[in-house]
């Protein structure tokens, strides 16, 4: 998979990368997702937080 990058009507910019971590860059903030359900988020003054999220089990998705 390649990266993919979303930009949407409110100005919020989405990253895919292919190693499953996803960026989303809003207004004077990023919120940086790993795979391991880790966020990091970072304000436009460079202050930075790390928030280790609970795993959640994904349900695949079925054809109907």
């Amino acid at each position: 998979m390649d990266t993919w990058h979303t930009t949407h009507t409110d100005g919020v910019e989405v990253y895919h990368f292919p190693g499953g971590q996803t960026e989303v860059h809003n207004a004077g903030t990023n919120d940086i997702r790993f795979p391991d359900g880790t966020v990091r988020h970072i304000t436009c003054d460079g202050v930075s937080a790390h928030v280790q999220l609970q795993p959640t089990a994904i349900m695949p998705m079925v054809a109907v």
